[in-house]
């Protein structure tokens, strides 16, 4: 029996700078993890990179051999993962896996590693840092365990952290704590942050541009501020009204969400968009110029907007 091939992921593409913060949004499904996960080199089997370029300071990653990526991610790329209590090692303290990771990417002797494990606990507000090094995943709060993996990801010293979902599962405290964390670490150590998340509200307060996805595609991108201020995609109306009445996108309950594998001939929001039209159901919109700064996956609101 043959295998079906199903584009999960398309055509997206997209740049970071230096100390930039950039927010991708989009609700559960979208693409927005595996999009990560691919520019990582860590999709998981069986989902293949079919085609395209990661590249980081004009390197591309699919020409470098095994070891060198691994030094590169983890090093110069790092990444809080969504669930920190499987990204950590449960068996291993929290001090002996900052200490490997920093041994690992900047080659340092085992008691400058200690010392630089005990800053870094201090720099995300673990303390004291000499017991919280000792300390076990399981012995930590949410909030704590996220923390602990954002100082195994620092520990790097990367140039660019990819941070998804990280706010999941904690109380308003302990978000709005770990929310403001990334932003002074990003400042202060002008390190470039992606911040993965399904919450408009979240990406608001961290970022300064913002991609918005649905079912595996970019549907709008911009600056942050002119995204909240004036939503172009229908996509982006809803996911911001659904963070103003704290729910689910409105719409939902009317259609169901796109799923990428299932390859819709036409837009794969038109199902529950409300401008809609006969050509949204047969033609695959592009990714249209909405001035020097924006873009926009909907010919109908470009349409609309031309003078």
């Amino acid at each position: 029996m043959g295998t079906t091939r199903r584009v999960l992921v398309d055509g997206v593409s997209f740049s970071i700078d230096p100390g930039e913060r950039v927010a991708l949004v989009g609700e559960s499904g979208s693409g927005k993890s595996l999009t990560v996960l691919a520019a990582l080199g860590l999709t998981p089997e069986p989902v293949r990179f079919a085609g395209g370029n990661i590249r980081v300071d004009g390197t591309d990653l699919r020409d470098l051999e095994p070891a060198a990526v691994h030094r590169l991610r983890g090093g110069r790329l790092a990444m809080v993962f969504q669930e920190p209590s499987s990204a950590l090692n449960p068996v291993l303290s929290i001090g002996y896996q900052i200490r490997e990771t920093i041994q690992a990417h900047r080659s340092m002797k085992r008691a400058a590693a200690r010392r630089e494990a005990l800053r870094l606990l201090d720099e995300v507000d673990l303390q004291p840092s000499d017991e919280m090094a000792r300390a076990y995943p399981h012995q930590l709060s949410g909030g704590q365990a996220q923390r602990a993996a954002l100082a195994v990801a620092l520990a790097g010293a990367p140039s660019l952290l990819i941070a998804d979902e990280p706010t999941t599962g904690l109380d308003t405290t302990a978000q709005h704590g770990l929310l403001n964390l990334l932003l002074r670490l990003s400042r202060e150590r002008f390190t470039a942050l992606l911040l993965v998340t399904h919450d408009l509200a979240v990406a608001a307060v961290t970022a300064r541009r913002c991609w918005i996805m649905y079912s595996g595609e970019l549907v709008e991108t911009g600056p942050m501020d002119m995204i909240l201020a004036d939503p172009s995609h229908p996509y982006t109306r809803l996911l911001l009204r659904a963070t103003a009445d704290n729910g689910p996108a409105p719409g939902a309950e009317e259609a169901p969400k796109a799923d990428p594998a299932d390859e819709p001939p036409g837009c794969s929001f038109a199902p529950r968009c409300p401008l809609r039209e006969a050509p949204c159901l047969t033609a695959h919109p592009p990714l249209l110029p909405l001035g020097p700064r924006r873009s926009l996956r909907c010919p109908i609101v470009a349409r609309r907007r031309s003078p």
